[in-house]
């Protein structure tokens, strides 16, 4: 008692948290509008918002000088929240941000808890509360009546709900409360003896909020069937059973932790599995995501009416659990009944530019809070192998978003020992604002030009639920840079084409430490076609390759090399000629000299074919006469004009005749 009265004392003199309203968006509009000037409809006040059907999202903010949270009061809400409106967007995300000028001070930080609503949802109707993290006693609440898409207007419209008779005041809440305040809802109750429903009026012991619901109290007959319509229209209702405390159904689900072996759960790295197996036939396993350990709370209670979400096979039940989510789950099963929350260690999941790093190897989840290392929350990386003087360097640092709020800081280190904190506004926090929170990439980025004294980068997170900061460090040394050069002859180079020549190329090779990028322009104007690079460690070779040139190959070109030690350029000049006339006549000379001897060639050889044509034609016509030189005594006398013997050689147009022996003309 003495403690409860200690803690009452000490939470008057803290100033409670402060509520107010500061973005929403019109329905089917994204465009976000940062107002305190919300449209609200009749009924509304103090800590009551009255939110008409216009507008499609709102952002409540609460802020403090100590940790705060949200509180969900309204007993529907935790299975509202894992409904998606028509739109599929989830209808409640809640953020934490830390803002401070030091690290230490902690009189001056700055807390804030954002909830945001989103959909056209009524079930969205309900009391909210930010209060100091641990302590219900310091809180500030408001209540939300949410149009959206009314009617129906009742939150519960269409449910079966049940509601206890507290014996000790005779008395009983129906949760009959709707999404405008100015909405008439009437009860009636089911008459058993008749079939029949009665109007039960408003009066004596019989009281209506439209934030609450209907109070009954010392009314005779209270249990029994009731049923609230809301402006008399019969289709939205709901339906309410009052039951005595001592039934069955009275008694609150509830939660165990049991394990009993052979049961148990785990995570299969090499499959993204998380699994539970039971000690006979396949548990049920129920899952939800949930980016913030406000919203797992919220959603808990859904999973007290267990639907099974996962694939069964014998024993076991499996879900995939993606490496940039957390949530919660429980499972259920012979041997087995707990509810875990998960959530993974920072290993970089997004590469540069935000693009999902697919190839990060998995992680065991963590299945609680104090198991969680905090050290492995974050992850700090740049994006250089090599860091020199004058280079402006990105630095990276991803933090978990379940674990940690908004509100990173940068120090920067330098070789005398000396640390200064980065003001805020340097820096981008590149976690997105999306209604989908828990992909948030959540990496915020800083960029340093870096010089010799520059030794350390360090990256600190605010522990969203304490004041603590969780930090990360990353140390390197800053080297001096060397300026580029383009190796080759000073001044303008010129070079010489012909018109058609084929396979030509511009080269120009750079040194420099660290490699220089290059850049190509002709005529003044950037060049980005048919160049290639190629490099190493402190030098690249870029060429400009030309298939065939032409008279627009013609002109100057500059090759360009950059870092951060110095800048260089390097002009060619392109001169593009015609081939020469001379040669062309040489060539048609020696084309005819080559003809003439050709035609002359064959005059030649007709004539030697005639010639000897005529020789085979006399040779023809001729008779030859058959002599034997040797054994013929019988000759005929000597022909006094042709008188040849088989001595004699006939030369005529090349024949040799020396086998013809002696003839006479017939």
């Amino acid at each position: 008692m003495a403690a409860s009265l200690f803690i009452l004392l000490t939470s008057a003199s803290v100033t409670p948290p402060l509520i107010r309203p500061t973005s929403w968006t019109a329905s089917d509009d994204f465009n976000w509008g940062s107002t305190a000037e919300v449209p609200q409809g009749p009924g509304g006040g103090r800590n009551i918002l009255v939110i008409p059907s216009t507008v499609d999202g709102l952002v409540l903010t609460c802020n403090a000088s100590y940790p705060v949270e949200w509180v969900f009061h309204h007993s529907q809400l935790p299975s509202h929240a894992v409904q998606r409106s028509s739109r599929g967007r989830w209808l409640t995300v809640v953020s934490t941000t830390r803002k401070s000028d030091s690290l230490y001070d902690e009189k001056n930080f700055e807390y804030i808890a954002d909830i945001r609503f989103m959909g056209l949802s009524n079930a969205i109707t309900g009391n909210y509360t930010c209060q100091k993290v641990g302590s219900e006693f310091v809180s500030e609440s408001v209540y939300v009546f949410w149009e959206g898409t009314s009617p129906p207007f009742l939150t519960q419209q269409g449910q079966n709900n049940t509601a206890v008779l507290d014996t000790a005041t005779n008395s009983s809440v129906l949760l009959c409360t709707v999404a405008k305040p100015d909405v008439l809802v009437a009860l009636y109750k089911f008459q058993t003896n008749g079939s029949t429903w009665t109007e039960i009026k408003k009066g004596s012991g019989v009281e209506y909020d439209s934030k609450k619901g209907f109070t009954l109290t010392n009314l005779p007959e209270m249990l029994g069937k009731y049923k609230c319509v809301a402006n008399s229209d019969e289709k939205d209702f709901t339906t309410v059973h009052v039951i005595p405390s001592n039934s069955p159904e009275a008694k609150p689900l509830e939660f165990n932790d049991l394990i009993k072996r052979p049961a148990f759960f785990g995570y299969n790295k090499q499959t993204q599995q998380l699994f539970c197996c039971s000690r006979s036939t396949a548990p049920k396993l129920m899952h939800f995501y949930c980016d913030h350990p406000v919203t797992c709370r919220m959603r808990k209670n859904a999973l007290l009416n267990m639907e099974n979400t996962s694939t069964r096979n014998s024993s076991c039940s499996s879900v995939r659990l993606f490496l940039q989510n957390a949530g919660i789950f429980r499972c259920q099963g012979d041997g087995i009944d707990i509810v875990r929350e998960y959530f993974f260690p920072m290993g970089f999941q997004f590469g540069f530019g935000g693009m999902y790093n697919r190839n990060r190897t998995a992680e065991d989840p963590y299945f609680s809070w104090k198991a969680a290392d905090p050290s492995k929350m974050i992850s700090l990386r740049y994006w250089a192998k090599k860091i020199y003087v004058g280079q402006n360097i990105t630095f990276g640092c991803q933090v978990s978003s379940y674990y940690f709020s908004r509100g990173v800081r940068w120090a920067i280190g330098w070789k005398n020992g000396s640390h200064i904190l980065v003001k805020e506004a340097l820096v981008n926090d590149t976690r997105t604002s999306g209604p989908v929170q828990w992909f948030r990439r959540n990496i915020n980025s800083l960029v340093v030009t870096a010089d010799l004294n520059l030794t350390t980068i360090g990256c600190y997170a605010p522990v969203w639920n304490t004041s603590e900061w969780k930090s990360q460090n990353v140390t390197f040394a800053v080297l001096p840079s060397i300026a580029p050069k383009i190796l080759g002859s000073a001044g303008v180079e010129i070079i010489e084409w012909y018109v058609n020549d084929t396979n030509k190329y511009i080269q120009c090779s750079v040194f420099g430490d660290p490699v220089p990028s290059v850049t190509w322009k002709k005529d003044d104007k950037f060049w980005y076609k048919y160049f290639r690079s190629t490099s190493n460690e402190t030098s690249l070779t870029s060429r400009i390759n030309v298939t065939r040139v032409s008279y627009g190959t013609h002109g100057e070109y500059v090759c360009t090399a950059k870092n951060v030690g110095g800048i260089v350029s390097k002009t060619y000049k392109v001169l593009v000629h015609e081939k020469s006339s001379s040669g062309v006549v040489v060539v048609i000379v020696i084309s005819m000299i080559c003809l003439v001897l050709s035609l002359t060639g064959i005059a030649y050889l007709v004539m030697r074919m005639k010639n000897q044509r005529d020789i085979i034609n006399k040779l023809a016509v001729s008779a030859f006469k058959d002599v034997d030189v040797v054994g013929n005594t019988r000759r005929d006398p000597p022909d006094p004009i042709f008188d040849f013997n088989t001595q004699n050689v006939i030369q005529e147009d090349g024949f040799n005749h020396a086998d013809a022996g002696s003839y006479r003309r017939m």
